[in-house]
C-alpha cells in the first residue's frame, strides 16, 4: 500500500497528460456559415448600363440658302409652337427664288401631306388595338378579383395593355412630327412664293415646331449657310424613354412587355419600364477592354409619371435589370454560393446532427445570387454557405452566430 501511494502521483499525472493529449488532438467542430432553404419566386435578369433619350428630336435645318442671322436661343431654352422664333435667315442668292426652289418646295409640301394622312391611319388603327387590349384588361381584371383566372394570364393582359398603351403613344408622336414637317414645309413655300411676289429683302422668320426646349444649338454665329445645314436641335423632355445595349445572345431572350428596374438613375427609390421593341439588328461595340461584341438596343418605356423622375434628361447613364424569366411562387430556392459542382452532378451541404451531410441536387434557374433546386431538399433545411476545403461528408461542424 505504501508502494502504490508512492505511484499515485505519477500516476495521476500522467492520466493529466494523456487527458489534455487527448483534447488537444480531438477534432473540433468547423465553424461555417448557414442559410435556410426557402420557397419564392425566383427572377433571372439581364444586368446592363440603359442611356435615356428624348424619343422623338427635331434637328433644325436651314430651310434655304441664305445669310443666318446670329441665333438668340441657348440649351434649355423653352420654346412655343408657332410662337418662338427660332432663326432669321436673309436671302443672299437669286436662286432663292427661282422657278426650280419654287417647285422642289411644293413638292416637299405634298410629300409632307401625304406621310401625315399616312401617320394618321396608323394612329387610328393602334387606337382601335389600344380600345381591345384595355377591354381584355378591363374584363382580366374583373375575373382575377374573382379568381376565375391564372396570375399569369391576368399579367399578361395588363402587358398586353401596357404595350398597346405605348404603341398609341409612339404612333401619336410620329404624327406630330409629320404634321411638324407638314407645317415646316408649308411655311418654307409659302415664304418663297412671298419672296417672289417681291419680298426679298425681308427675312425668312423659322418659328418652333414644337412646345419643348432647346436641347443643342449646333449653328450659333451669323453666318452664310446652305439649305439643309444643321441649325439647333429640339425636343420634349418628358417624352423620354430608354435605350439599353445589351449582348446579342442575352437580347434573344428578352420579349416586348419585359419588366426592367432602373436602379442607380440619381433618385432615392427604384423606376420600372416595360420593354417596348427589341431591335432586329445588331451592331458592333468595342468593350473597355478592346473586346468585340454583338449589341442589340432594347428600347423600354417607363412607367412612372415624368412628375417622378423629371431630373432625368437626355442621355443620362442608369443600371438596369431586364426580367427575362422567373419561376413560381412555390419554387424551392437556396443561396447560390451553397451550390458547388463536383464531377457532373451539383451538390450541397446539408446539416444534418450536427455534421456535414453532402447532398446530390438537381438546379433550375438562377440569377447569380439565389438558385432554383428541383430535387435534393427540402423547405426549412439548413445547408453550408460558401464550404471550404475542410468541408468533408460526416465532419462536425458548428454554426456561426
Amino acid at each position: 500500500m505504501k508502494h502504490f501511494s508512492k505511484k499515485l502521483p505519477w500516476l495521476l499525472g500522467g492520466t493529466l497528460i494523456a487527458a489534455y493529449l487527448l483534447y488537444g488532438f480531438w477534432p473540433k467542430p468547423i465553424l461555417v456559415d448557414t442559410v435556410k432553404v426557402t420557397r419564392g419566386a425566383l427572377t433571372v435578369t439581364i444586368d446592363d448600363d440603359g442611356e435615356t433619350r428624348i424619343r422623338e428630336k427635331f434637328l433644325m435645318t436651314a430651310p434655304v440658302t441664305g445669310k443666318l442671322l446670329r441665333l438668340q436661343l441657348h440649351p434649355g431654352d423653352l420654346v412655343e409652337r408657332n410662337k418662338t422664333e427660332l432663326m432669321r435667315i436673309l436671302p443672299v442668292d437669286p436662286t432663292l427664288l427661282d422657278t426650280r426652289s419654287q417647285a422642289e418646295s411644293e413638292a416637299r409640301v405634298q410629300a409632307a401631306d401625304a406621310a401625315y394622312e399616312e401617320s394618321k391611319a396608323s394612329l387610328a388603327s393602334a387606337e382601335e388595338s389600344a380600345e381591345l387590349a384595355k377591354n381584355h384588361y378591363d374584363r382580366a381584371v374583373k375575373l382575377h378579383n374573382s379568381n376565375s383566372i391564372s396570375q399569369a394570364e391576368f399579367d399578361d393582359a395588363e402587358y398586353q395593355h401596357r404595350i398597346a398603351q405605348a404603341i398609341l403613344r409612339s404612333l401619336g408622336s410620329r404624327v406630330k412630327v409629320r404634321l411638324y414637317e407638314k407645317e415646316l414645309a408649308r411655311a418654307a413655300f409659302l415664304r418663297v412664293s412671298d419672296s417672289k411676289d417681291g419680298g426679298n429683302s425681308a427675312a425668312m422668320k423659322i418659328l418652333s415646331p414644337i412646345d419643348g426646349r432647346v436641347l443643342r444649338v449646333l449653328h450659333e454665329d451669323s453666318s452664310v449657310v446652305t439649305a439643309g445645314t444643321a441649325i439647333l436641335e429640339l425636343g420634349d423632355p418628358q417624352d423620354v424613354e430608354l435605350r439599353i445595349d445589351v449582348l446579342s445572345i442575352y437580347a434573344v431572350g428578352i420579349e416586348p412587355g419585359s419588366r426592367v428596374f432602373i436602379e442607380n438613375w440619381g433618385g432615392d427609390y427604384r423606376l420600372h419600364g416595360i420593354v417596348r421593341v427589341v431591335e432586329p439588328s445588331a451592331f458592333l461595340k468595342i468593350s473597355a477592354l478592346g473586346v468585340e461584341e454583338k449589341r442589340v438596343n432594347v428600347i423600354v418605356d417607363f412607367v412612372e409619371p415624368w412628375d417622378q423622375r423629371k431630373n432625368l434628361g437626355d442621355g443620362f447613364r442608369v443600371e438596369t435589370r431586364i426580367v427575362a424569366r422567373s419561376t413560381s411562387e412555390d419554387s424551392l430556392k437556396v443561396a447560390s454560393g451553397a451550390v458547388f459542382r463536383q464531377g457532373q452532378a451539383w451538390h450541397v451541404f446539408r446539416i444534418r446532427n450536427g455534421r456535414a451531410d453532402l447532398v446530390t441536387v438537381k438546379v433550375g434557374e438562377t440569377n447569380g445570387q439565389e438558385t432554383e433546386v428541383r430535387e435534393g431538399l427540402k423547405e426549412g433545411e439548413m445547408v453550408i454557405l460558401h464550404p471550404s476545403d475542410q468541408i468533408r461528408h460526416g465532419v462536425s461542424i458548428k454554426e456561426a452566430d
